[in-house]
């Protein structure tokens, strides 16, 4: 036997090539059945609509307000044109983001690894928002805090005619008391606002996370 002989007889003998053309060994890989896709992405997607819809209600009630209350009172209360623009101008940067945020949690929820990618852009576009919506409250706070003295004395006023008491809460109103609790308030909502982007920012970061979507299509 010659020595190519001897070197062939000592390789492996490849399997026949089945009839259909496959190898049942070399199918394409399927990626595990996790149920945090399926979890985060619904999630994702209440989030998503519930901040829609809050943003179209805000929006609508900066552009209106003044007029409902004046409606309500007979008062003439005007709203700082400021205020108007800057919060339409943030209500439509959030509307657009939210938009981002609910395709990417149907893509999510459809195992795209474009999905996961989008979500991550939302977090970080929704933290810059987050930050750059406490400065401009801050910045608005005194007009704000100028409707609502306006606001509260049209109401206080409206009650004395109708002969009715004025609540405490009303008498006893003013710019310091305002000016806290509208520092409260900003300071409560905006860490209320910053706990789903952390947690999602945090939880897609995770490698375990990351190479699992890295085998989705």
């Amino acid at each position: 036997m010659s020595e190519a002989d001897e070197t062939n007889a000592m390789m492996p003998e490849e399997p026949p090539a089945p009839v259909d053309g496959s190898y049942p060994e070399y199918e394409d890989f399927e990626p595990p059945d996790t149920k945090w896709p399926k979890v985060i992405g619904i999630i994702s997607l209440i989030y998503a609509i519930g901040g829609l819809l809050c943003q179209v209600a805000g929006s609508v009630w900066v552009v209106f307000g003044a007029e409902a209350v004046m409606g309500m009172t007979g008062a003439d209360i005007e709203m700082s044109m400021l205020v108007k623009v800057l919060t339409i101008v943030s209500a439509v940067l959030l509307f657009g983001v939210g938009v981002l945020m609910l395709v990417g949690s149907v893509n999510l929820l459809r195992r795209r690894r474009s999905g996961v990618s989008a979500l991550k852009m939302w977090v970080v576009l929704r933290l810059l928002l987050l930050v750059v919506g406490i400065g401009l409250g801050i910045l608005m706070l005194p007009a704000n805090i100028d409707f609502q003295m306006q606001a509260a004395e049209a109401q206080a006023q409206m009650l004395r005619d109708r002969g009715q008491s004025v609540p405490a809460s009303l008498e006893k109103m003013d710019r310091e008391t305002l000016w806290l609790r509208s520092v409260i308030g900003l300071g409560v909502m905006s860490g209320v606002f910053a706990v789903y982007p952390l947690f999602l920012g945090f939880y897609l970061s995770r490698g375990k996370i990351s190479d699992e979507a890295a085998q989705w299509v």
